[in-house]
């Protein structure tokens, strides 16, 4: 028997589908022995036939956790796209399927429950605003599952994520290089994850350089329209001016750059602007946007593989965190 389902070996191994799963993926709630028993059926039902025909018509679900603060706006869509097509461009060479589901309004509980209950293949969970605690309960899915856009310490799961910390040490390079002494933050009212490793990757960075950041250059904005009457407010007051402002990501950086139209701010002669994520908009700005693109397509690529080596009988279930570079594309606002 050959491209054997996992509905398949758990008939065979007369053990449920989820217990099937959970061996396979090397997940506690099975006993060693028993393991070993199921990975022998299936390597013995062609589960793990290891080329690219074995795959065919298995499904990849891409999995988005909404939450209350985040904004689905246009930019949103089109970063969410960029994932999605970054998936279906390396999952064709496999023949595999991908579908995506987004939970809005439900508990991680829920979201579990019905993951568990899903015949699909591998789960990438995008984890742009999941904390850890969200990440412990999905890591506890029965179905071989990677996260993406976020990482932890002390978490156990697979995690492929941007280099925060290498991406703002090249920003804060590149401000040091313009000569600038006085530079400010501007971060985000939600502070996400990733928005707190920039954050404190930038203030590291600033140890190490010839900067400055006095207390009075540090905002907090809405990455919405509010924003911007927001950033003139606490610019207004600020005892001391920054020459140029590092924005935790592009969002925050466009609200800066209107705001910095309405006070009549000449950018970059009187504010640089630096933002982070690279987005579409970015580029047709005016100033067009100083910031930090990062490969989606190559995140998703190894995450898939990830994914496809946890099906290899010989892996022992051990997790990493994988962290991809960024590069700085220095454009006409700083």
């Amino acid at each position: 028997m050959t491209n054997s389902t996992i509905k398949e070996i758990a008939q065979a191994a007369k053990v449920s589908i989820a217990t099937v799963s959970l061996a396979l993926n090397n997940k506690k709630g099975v006993s060693v022995a028993k393991a070993a028993e199921i990975k022998q059926l299936a390597y013995e039902m062609g589960y793990f036939k290891a080329n690219r025909n074995s795959y065919v018509d298995k499904t990849i679900l891409f999995v988005q956790i909404v939450k209350d603060h985040q904004i689905m706006d246009q930019n949103y869509r089109i970063f969410i796209a960029d994932y999605m097509e970054g998936l279906s461009s390396i999952a064709s060479y496999y023949y595999l399927r991908i579908e995506s589901k987004i939970y809005t309004k439900n508990t991680m509980e829920e979201i579990l429950e019905d993951l568990d209950s899903l015949d699909v293949f591998g789960i990438v969970f995008l984890g742009a605003g999941l904390y850890p605690e969200d990440i412990t309960i999905l890591n506890r899915c029965c179905i071989p599952s990677v996260f993406i856009d976020v990482h932890y310490a002390g978490i156990h799961a697979d995690f492929i994520d941007m280099d925060n910390a290498d991406c703002v040490y090249q920003i804060v390079s590149y401000l040091e290089s313009k000569n600038y002494q006085r530079v400010g933050f501007v971060q985000a009212l939600e502070r996400t994850p990733n928005f707190h490793y920039r954050e404190n990757a930038f203030f590291e960075a600033l140890k190490e350089s010839s900067l400055e950041c006095p207390p009075s250059c540090r905002y907090a904005i809405a990455p919405d329209s509010t924003g911007v009457k927001q950033f003139i407010e606490q610019y207004s007051k600020s005892q001391e001016k920054p020459q140029a402002i590092f924005c935790t990501n592009d969002m925050i950086a466009y609200q800066c750059i209107q705001a910095c139209y309405d006070m009549g701010i000449v950018m970059p002669s009187s504010l640089g602007i630096v933002g982070f994520d690279d987005l579409p908009t970015s580029s047709i700005l005016q100033p067009e946007l100083t910031t930090i693109n990062i490969s989606k397509k190559e995140i998703v690529r190894i995450a898939l593989r990830k994914l496809l080596d946890k099906t290899d009988p010989t892996n022992q279930g051990i997790t990493s965190t994988i962290l991809i570079d960024g590069s700085l594309v220095v454009r006409r606002s700083c």
